[in-house]
C-alpha cells in the first residue's frame, strides 16, 4: 500500500451543476464525491464551499450572502469571506473548492489538498483554539484526526 502524497495532489474535476440553474438570489446544495458543497452565484461570480459550517455543521446554502461577499451562518452567526474561505467572526475557516466553466456546466476541483497542508492547518487551528480556550474547537480539531 503506497501511502498519500505529502506535496502534491491532483485535480478532480467534476460536473456538479448546469449553470442555468445557478440564480444570484438561489444558491444550490450539491453532494460530489462524498463532500456536500454549496454553489452561490455573487454578482456574476461562481464561488463554491463545504455546505457545512466549520462550527456545528448548519447547511450554509441556507446562511445569507451579502453585497461584500461575507456569507453568514444563520445558526451562530460564523462568518466567512467566501472568495477565500477566511473566518471574519467565528474560528475554523471554510472550505472553498476551485470551480470552472465548461460545456454549459459548473465544475469543482473536488480534490483534497496534499496531506502536509492538511495537517499543518489543523495543528494551526488546534493552537489558536487552544490560545483562546475553546474546548469545542479543541474537541473537533481532536476528533477530525
Amino acid at each position: 500500500m503506497q501511502d498519500e502524497p505529502l506535496t502534491s495532489s491532483v485535480a478532480e474535476w467534476t460536473r456538479a451543476v448546469e449553470l442555468d440553474r445557478l440564480q444570484p438570489s438561489r444558491p444550490i446544495a450539491v453532494k460530489l464525491r462524498g463532500k456536500h458543497v454549496a454553489l452561490f452565484l455573487h454578482q456574476g461570480e461562481i464561488l463554491a464551499c463545504n455546505n457545512r459550517c466549520p462550527h456545528k455543521g448548519y447547511p450554509l446554502v441556507e446562511g445569507a450572502l451579502d453585497a461584500d461577499c461575507v456569507l453568514t451562518c444563520n445558526w451562530h452567526n460564523w462568518k466567512f469571506e467566501l472568495r477565500t474561505g477566511a473566518t471574519i467572526y467565528g474560528g475554523d475557516n471554510l472550505r472553498i473548492y476551485p470551480v470552472k466553466v465548461e460545456d454549459g456546466a459548473v465544475w469543482l476541483d473536488t480534490s483534497d489538498p496534499p496531506a502536509a497542508e492538511r495537517i499543518e492547518r489543523a495543528l494551526q487551528h488546534l493552537d489558536q483554539a487552544m490560545a483562546e480556550y475553546d474546548t469545542a474547537r479543541i474537541t473537533r480539531g481532536c476528533m477530525m484526526g
